[in-house]
């Protein structure tokens, strides 16, 4: 298989990574954004984009792919960051949450009411699905 074809295959699947976390993606990007001293007017108008793609953007909103995609590369283009290193980022992000998650899942014991509280819940849960 020829370089460049690793390379584009690459870039597809770093797009794509970009796009199924768009919501991690938009709060990265905010934070970006302030780390880099800009405010969400200045941004919209380096990037030149509207301020409602820049907030659905930021909110994780955008469900179409290629607008998703157009718009992202120019903010990105904008503060001089690579999608190699926002998607570092965002693996940095879920390597913290699941060490976060496993200390807290080592050390916690849940109490009898909070047990019987999940009991209760799933019975009604499954009741309720039962019903309809």
């Amino acid at each position: 298989m020829p370089t460049s074809s690793i390379f584009i295959n690459k870039e597809i699947m770093c797009q794509d990574a970009l796009f199924e976390t768009r919501k991690l993606v938009g709060e990265k990007l905010k934070a970006c954004i302030r780390s880099k001293g800009f405010t969400k007017v200045t941004i919209c108008k380096k990037a030149k984009i509207s301020r409602p793609i820049l907030e659905e953007l930021l909110n994780g909103e955008i469900d179409n792919k290629s607008v998703f995609d157009e718009h992202l590369y120019k903010i990105l283009d904008s503060l001089k960051i690579t999608p190699d290193f926002l998607i570092k980022v965002l693996l940095e992000t879920q390597q913290t949450d699941e060490m976060c998650l496993q200390a807290v899942l080592v050390n916690y014991q849940m109490s009898e009411k909070a047990m019987k509280v999940i009991n209760n819940s799933t019975i009604v849960s499954v009741f309720y699905c039962e019903v309809f």
